[in-house]
């Protein structure tokens, strides 16, 4: 039979034996979330160098972007003066966005290849003839925006050439994007660079001149 110390004992080592269950449970569950925890900030830390270090194809550095009050193309121009006249800074552009953006405009474009027309899903850019300076955007055929009558003019990126059925970006040049029944000269061909995250593929890009601008990149000098 039972005595009332044996009963007592063992009511004590099954308290005893679930007290010691329950710590140990919640101890392997602290380190298991510890566990990952750590796992997910070096992997954060990986992505974050991944993006530090990643070549975007423009160069961001030094490069703050503020928005701007007016739409007006004189006084913005006028704005741009005044900013140059400060020592510390090297160029300002006016854009409707940073070249790496996911506010884009999107639509089709329209390339007759020997009479057959193609349609072009692509993504468009408005900026102005300081641009490509600003973000040291490489130039690789044809020339830049120059000053002047330039709203039927474009500057396109690589992927828009292969688009078109071209190898060469040179041959891209001279000719004619159709746009909501506007003609678009293509000038120059820009190099590949990221117009969304580095997540998305690089779509056909077009770069045209507009006077909606929304924000402007300043260019600091950078230190010695």
């Amino acid at each position: 039979s039972r005595t009332p110390v044996g009963s007592m004992k063992k009511a004590l080592n099954g308290r005893l034996t679930s007290g010691l269950s329950l710590r140990n449970g919640l101890v392997v569950f602290q380190f298991s979330i510890s566990l990952v925890l750590i796992i997910g900030t070096l992997i954060v830390g990986q992505q974050l160098q991944l993006f530090k270090n990643a070549n975007l194809g423009f160069d961001h550095t030094s490069v703050i972007t503020v928005e701007v009050p007016v739409r007006d193309h004189s006084r913005l121009e006028g704005m741009r003066q005044e900013l140059l006249a400060f020592p510390s800074i090297q160029n300002v552009s006016f854009s409707n966005n940073s070249p790496s953006s996911e506010s884009n405009w999107m639509g089709i474009v329209t390339y007759k290849q020997e009479g057959e027309p193609i349609e072009i899903r692509y993504q468009q850019k408005m900026v102005d003839t300081h641009f490509l300076d600003t973000y040291d955007i490489p130039l690789i055929a044809g020339e830049k925006f120059p000053p002047g009558d330039t709203l039927s003019k474009a500057i396109i990126n690589e992927v828009m050439v292969n688009r078109m059925g071209l190898s060469n970006p040179q041959d891209a040049i001279g000719r004619t994007l159709h746009l909501d029944q506007k003609g678009l000269t293509i000038i120059g061909v820009v190099k590949n660079f990221h117009v969304n995250s580095l997540h998305q593929k690089i779509d056909p890009t077009l770069l045209l001149i507009d006077p909606r601008y929304y924000q402007a990149s300043i260019k600091l000098h950078q230190a010695n």
